[in-house]
C-alpha cells in the first residue's frame, strides 16, 4: 500500500509539470497559477489511473502543486 501511494505521488509531480506547461503555454509564469486551478487539472488527470482513490489524489495533487509553484518539497512529509 505505501508503495502504491508513492509510486502515485512520484508519478504525478512528475507529470505536473508537463500539465502546466501543455494547458498554459509558456507566457505564464507558473508562480501566478492558481491552486485551485492546478489542484482542479491534476485531480482529473490522476482519477484516470486504474487504480487510484480520490483521497490519495487530493494529497499527491496538493504537494505537486506546492511542488510546482516553489512552496513544498516532494521529500515533505505532513504530520
Amino acid at each position: 500500500m505505501v508503495y502504491k501511494s508513492l509510486g502515485l505521488v512520484v508519478m504525478l509531480v512528475l507529470c505536473m509539470a508537463l500539465v502546466v506547461d501543455a494547458d498554459f503555454g509558456d507566457e505564464i509564469d507558473r508562480v501566478k497559477i492558481a491552486s485551485s486551478t492546478c489542484l482542479q487539472k491534476c485531480m482529473v488527470i490522476c482519477m484516470k489511473i486504474k487504480t487510484a482513490v480520490e483521497f490519495q489524489c487530493q494529497k499527491a495533487c496538493d504537494l505537486g502543486c506546492k511542488q510546482l509553484q516553489g512552496k513544498g518539497s516532494i521529500f515533505y512529509r505532513p504530520q
